[in-house]
């Protein structure tokens, strides 16, 4: 065979190999397009197609040789062939390069393109939290954490993070989290699986739902983009560790001793961390002594940790007042406090039943029955009503109203004594005023469905006479004592509903118009005193002063007459001044003002056009300045008024007195 056709001969063989190779990788590119576009792993079809593939160039490359080699075998060096053969033999080159790179092409074009890999989804990945369905509070539980990897496929990367309620106290967990709440777990092998253990206590107010989520991230092996699994369960606290009953006096009279006792246990396996109890006691019970005493005002009592079987008592000793009647009851609650909140556990009520008294004494204050927040300065008014509701004959009896007031200080009361007025007119003595048969005739003898009723009304301290005290408060209660019934002797003491009046913050506001300030400087300008149809500007100035307990939303608002209009300038100190263009309302306002503070100041500029009617007037600038906070220690709402403020300019030491309008 000549040069010429050995090497027509390995063209053909190389055409026939491009023809079958394009084809087979065509007809194996056509596979996948039905698993839209998800690799999966290799075939017996593509081994053999690369096989086939490698034997064939080993044809094509064992032709070649024989084509050039020498007569010795050895293969000539094709750099240095003469000039006038390098055209068919650069021609041979390109061709063989491009054969054997398409070759190589397809090759690894089936292995890395079209090589089929295994499907994955995230429903592959088992992954689960498992808990009780109910639990105790107060009890420890144990949840897990569940999860697999598929059988097929590998998971690299795999996290799982919590996150878990407030009332589920975790104590332990195996393995030991990464950091925080996050676990990093690495590469889970096909079929793989594992758990994450959590022990905790639960506290929490029972029938609360709470729920337990999981999160996990981790990216398949045949995957570059990450995963996410989120998985949960949830379970209801269906009660509590902690028991408490209850037991007190079956009957009584209004001024009998009655008592009532709690007896309350932690039945668990775990202690109980900042337990307490807090009494519902009925309206009409005067609380005298209760053993323990309680730790945190009336009706309230801090019993700290509870070892488990721990058992213990609180019992309370009073009467009932005279108005009381019926059926009533005692409540108790038992349970923790979480971040100054009391989280009951357990509760329990015990009845009682009192019977109709002969002496009744009812008292309404300021228009109710029972105690409220009041002011500094404000005027109190009690109505006492006494009533006889036996079928027999009171005598000799004697009322008392006793006005115990916070704190306590010689000389010092928190109301003027000199503002006390007494319709009855009593002996007043400390802090008691005292009726009997002398001042009020009726009191001798009590028929059976006789009455009488008798006022008093006194003011409060304007100020707080003990800077260093920030609590003031003042209890107001009535009782009387029978001397006798029927003429035979008793002395039997009743007692009214005790009133309790905690005194709000003492917040000063005042309102003053100006045209000139304190450094005799006027800020205000215009004709002064001011003149028909000409404009004259003045600046208003509200102070705010508060020191006994912090202050939360704060607002001040006052309406404009008709001629006065807001200019828009304003300084203020703390706050947001706004103007109500609808209402013509001037609007401030302060979401909190803390004990200490500097006092707040407020002014703007308003101007006044006054018309010809209002000649020889003087005219307002403002309507009455009305101020509303709420005093979050007592609770209850601070409400102050400042009266309107004209041209007269009462405050300003050089514009007093030219407030009329003139020509």
């Amino acid at each position: 065979m000549t040069d010429a056709e050995r090497f027509t001969e390995v063209l053909r063989r190389a055409r026939e190999l491009l023809k079958i190779v394009p084809s087979e990788i065509v007809g194996l590119a056509a596979k996948p397009k039905k698993e839209k576009n998800i690799p999966v792993r290799g075939t017996a079809r593509t081994e053999r197609l690369e096989q086939e593939s490698e034997k064939r160039s080993e044809e094509l490359e064992r032709e070649v040789q024989e084509l050039y080699s020498e007569p010795d075998g050895s293969i000539p060096d094709l750099s240095r062939l003469e000039r006038g053969g390098g055209h068919r033999v650069r021609n041979v080159l390109l061709t063989l390069t491009f054969v054997f790179g398409l070759l190589a092409a397809a090759a690894w074009a089936g292995f890395f393109v079209f090589k089929p890999y295994e499907k994955f989804s995230p429903r592959d990945l088992v992954f689960a939290v498992e808990v009780p369905e109910k639990v105790k509070s107060g009890e420890e539980i144990t949840a897990k954490i569940r999860y697999s990897a598929p059988a097929k496929v590998a998971l690299g990367k795999l996290g799982v993070s919590l996150k878990l309620p407030k009332e589920f106290a975790l104590a332990e967990s195996s393995p030991a989290p990464t950091e925080g709440l996050n676990w990093v777990l690495g590469a889970l092998a096909p079929g793989d699986r594992g758990e994450i253990e959590l022990k905790g206590t639960v506290r929490g107010a029972p029938e609360t739902l709470l729920t337990i989520q999981a999160f996990a991230t981790y990216v398949p092996a045949n995957f570059n983009s990450e995963f996410q699994n989120v998985a949960s369960a949830a379970f209801v606290i269906s009660g509590s560790t902690l028991s408490l009953t209850a037991t007190s006096t079956e009957r009584a009279l209004p001024g009998e001793p009655v008592s009532a006792t709690f007896i309350y246990r932690n039945d668990g396996v775990q202690a109980l961390a900042a337990a307490a109890f807090r009494a519902t006691l009925p309206a009409s019970f005067v609380a005298a002594t209760s053993t323990p005493p309680s730790s945190e005002g009336a009706g309230f009592w801090q019993l700290g940790k509870l070892e488990p079987g721990a058992l213990g008592q609180i019992t309370l000793h009073g009467t009932f007042s005279s108005e009381a009647k019926g059926l009533l009851a005692f409540g108790g609650e038992l349970g923790f406090k979480e971040n100054g909140v009391f989280v009951p556990q357990a509760a329990t009520t015990t009845p009682v039943t009192v019977t109709g008294g002969d002496l009744v004494l009812n008292t309404i204050v300021n228009g109710a029955t029972e105690g409220t927040a009041v002011n500094f300065g404000e005027r109190v008014h009690a109505t006492v009503a006494y009533a006889n509701k036996s079928e027999a004959m009171l005598e000799d009896i004697v009322l008392t109203m006793n006005l115990l007031g916070v704190p306590v200080q010689e000389g010092k009361l928190v109301f003027e004594r000199s503002t006390l007025v007494d319709s009855a007119k009593g002996e007043f003595a400390t802090t008691t005023l005292r009726w009997s048969k002398k001042e009020i005739p009726k009191l001798a003898k009590l028929a059976p469905g006789e009455e009488g009723t008798f006022d008093v009304s006194f003011r409060l301290v304007a100020a707080p006479y003990l800077p260093a005290v920030k609590d003031y408060s003042l209890d107001l209660w009535v009782a009387g004592v029978v001397g006798k019934v029927n003429g035979a002797p008793k002395n039997r003491r009743v007692q009214s509903a005790k009133f309790h009046f905690p005194f709000l913050s003492d917040t000063k506001l005042v309102a003053q118009s100006r045209y000139y300030n304190d450094d005799e400087i006027a800020v205000g300008t215009g004709p002064l005193p001011p003149k028909v149809g000409q404009e004259t500007t003045y600046r208003i100035f509200w102070t705010v002063e508060n020191s006994l307990h912090e202050l939360a939303n704060l607002s001040l608002k006052a309406a404009l007459p008709e001629n006065v209009r807001f200019t828009g300038k304003s300084d203020i100190s703390a706050g947001t001044l706004g103007y109500i263009e609808g209402t013509r309302t001037i609007s401030w306002s302060l979401n909190k003002l803390p004990v200490g503070a500097p006092k707040v100041t407020i002014d703007f500029e308003v101007g006044l056009t006054p018309s010809a009617a209002a000649l020889g007037n003087i005219l307002p600038l403002t309507g009455d300045a009305s101020f509303d906070a709420e005093d979050t220690v007592v609770g209850g709402h601070l409400i102050k008024t400042a009266e309107s403020v004209d041209t007269s300019l009462t405050g300003d030491p050089l514009g007093r007195g030219k407030g009329v309008v003139g020509q």
